[in-house]
């Protein structure tokens, strides 16, 4: 299986096309942990995005016939754009189950399933999720593409559809406006990145 360790993303989708199943599982060990992790900071539930990850790897296998990919590529942009889908698709039906049962319990102890925590009570991923719901959807993405899921910039470009020095400003831009909210809850994102990178 180490052979194949070595080969770039676009031979093992060649490979993958020709129903190698070592080949897709090379794909399964390289991005696995990185679209659990992207998953997991979406939805905070590690069961929910264990499936998500499970799908969106099946989803590779399922449409590798009509996937294209330049030979310098990664497969990974692909691979995200899928699973963010899904754990966008997730938390839309959990917050849907939640309202619901909030409105059916009323005034009953129920009601309090409408506040519970993507979280899992995690006080540091809490806050961590209370700073960030108070940003912007584009200024969140671009910290959670960089910061949490490790994406290059040229990567965040091409998932978001910009420039690559476009996605550098932007990054930027939303480092310094969650850094006083940050401060607040005590957390620190620049201590994930040499200082530079959050200038």
């Amino acid at each position: 299986m180490s052979e194949f360790n070595q080969e770039s993303d676009a031979t093992l989708l060649q490979l993958i096309k020709r129903g190698n199943i070592e080949a897709y599982e090379a794909i399964y060990r390289k991005y696995g942990s990185r679209l659990f992790r992207a998953a997991f900071v979406r939805v905070g539930s590690r069961e929910t995005a264990e499936e998500i990850t499970s799908d969106t790897l099946f989803l590779l296998w399922k449409k590798r016939h009509t996937i294209e990919i330049d030979s310098n590529s990664s497969l990974y942009p692909w691979l995200f754009v899928c699973c963010a889908n899904k754990s966008f698709n997730a938390v839309k039906s959990r917050v849907r189950y939640q309202d619901l049962m909030s409105k059916l319990a009323s005034n009953t102890k129920l009601s309090d399933l409408s506040n519970t925590s993507y979280f899992d009570g995690d006080p540091n991923l809490e806050a961590t999720y209370s700073v960030l719901s108070k940003l912007s959807h584009t200024d969140r993405e671009i910290i959670l593409l960089r910061v949490i899921d490790d994406l290059s910039y040229d990567e965040i470009a091409s998932i978001l559809g910009i420039s690559s020095s476009t996605s550098r400003t932007r990054f930027s831009r939303a480092t310094s406006r969650l850094r006083e909210a940050t401060n607040k809850h005590g957390l620190n994102f620049g201590k994930a990145y040499p200082q530079g990178e959050l200038q």
